[in-house]
């Protein structure tokens, strides 16, 4: 999956030539999420492949995507928001990179490098280069470098400087389909009599779990920390003011 947008032709042949495979695919999470995905036998880098058996895709008038089958989900389930990374850059900007590690999290491709004018490698989400040349000169990859290190325990690839103890309370309903799904590697459960189920986890930075609890909205409730809740009530209430202005506007026009 590019992440919202279609794979660069240069970016893919950047990457096809250092041996990785790309499978570009497109969809959405209604369509479980897959719509079409290319095959190791396909491999031409602007399509992005036959939808899969049981789905039909078309076109409409209107140029919107179309699909019909048993993998298209009815509604939101829950929202999975763990690619909700940094905003992008407004311009461009040239960087030399020294390349660590590219690694797939969720449903993006990121790559950990060291910019030649730092000391310490950064997260780039690879969707977000307009474009790629390799320069004549060896990569300066550390020996001891450590994905999991660097890492840590990141909610998904932005690593916080603190580090928070989270205690999270679902309801009922939410109960079955939560623990369905191990979301993070310290997470544990705990169930209760009346059907509800805590979740604790121990995090690195809230700024990226803020936006994985707002997607189970009215079916959860943060018990700690203090912070995290604080969060989630400010997002909620800018949520809230937006539509109530939409609202305004709507009955005034």
């Amino acid at each position: 999956n590019s992440g919202g947008a279609s794979l660069n032709p240069e970016i893919g042949i950047f990457f096809t030539a250092l041996g990785v495979c790309l499978l570009q695919r497109y969809g959405q999470i209604e369509a479980a999420p897959v719509i079409s995905c290319k095959s190791q036998d396909r491999t031409k880098l602007h399509p992005v492949g036959p939808a899969p058996a049981g789905l039909d895709v078309k076109i409409a008038e209107d140029g919107a995507s179309l699909a019909r089958g048993v993998i298209v989900m009815n509604a939101h389930a829950q929202h999975d928001d763990s690619h909700r990374d940094a905003l992008p850059c407004r311009s461009p900007v040239s960087l030399m990179l020294h390349p660590y590690r590219l690694c797939l999290t969720g449903q993006a491709w990121y790559l950990i490098a060291r910019p030649t004018a730092g000391d310490q490698p950064k997260t780039y989400r690879v969707m977000r280069f307009q474009s790629i040349r390799m320069k004549d000169v060896a990569a300066e990859v550390p020996a001891d470098f450590s994905l999991d290190e660097y890492f840590g325990n990141a909610w998904s690839v932005y690593k916080g400087e603190k580090s928070f103890d989270v205690e999270i309370e679902f309801t009922p309903d939410a109960a079955d389909l939560v623990t369905e799904t191990v979301w993070h590697k310290t997470q544990q459960v705990r169930r209760h009599e009346d059907g509800r189920v805590t979740l604790t986890f121990r995090v690195d930075g809230l700024n990226e779990i803020v936006w994985w609890v707002l997607g189970w909205s009215g079916r959860v409730k943060v018990i700690q920390p203090e912070e995290l809740r604080e969060l989630v009530v400010e997002k909620l209430t800018q949520a809230i003011a937006m539509q109530q202005e939409n609202k305004l506007q709507e009955s005034t026009e």
